[in-house]
């Protein structure tokens, strides 16, 4: 693993990977900005490191249903193909997270990917 990464510093340089986590951190920033903004987002822990945690709490759903609203809103969007996403336990709850290391991912698709999850979600809340 080592070689592998000597091998990629010199070929493309340490500004080329300093430019890619510096990408990452500010689409996660831009995330949470995002998610800040709409109705019914919780930021669970803020953008750090690229990574972001939320849910998904509109209202009327009690802790245990939003638990599962947002494990199902996670596995709704990985099987569209959109984009990939994982849930995970934290505090005691079941979050999105949200991981922005995609070295081509753009602005606009990190405004589509939620503007689909809050799709989602709406499905889920009215077919219930």
């Amino acid at each position: 693993k080592a070689f592998k990464l000597w091998l990629s510093l010199q070929v493309f340089g340490v500004d080329a990977f300093r430019r890619a986590v510096d990408h990452g951190l500010d689409l996660a920033e831009m995330a949470e900005r995002i998610l800040r903004a709409r109705k019914h987002w919780h930021v669970v822990t803020p953008a750090k490191l690229g990574i972001i945690t939320f849910q998904y709490r509109p209202p009327g759903l009690s802790e245990v249903e939003v638990d599962q609203l947002n494990e199902q809103m996670t596995n709704a969007m990985c099987r569209s193909g959109y984009a990939y996403m994982s849930t995970t336990q934290l505090f005691g709850r079941k979050v999105q997270r949200l991981c922005l290391n995609r070295l081509d991912a753009i602005e606009t698709e990190i405004t589509e990917t939620i503007k689909k999850l809050e799709l989602i979600a709406q499905d889920f809340c009215t077919t219930q």
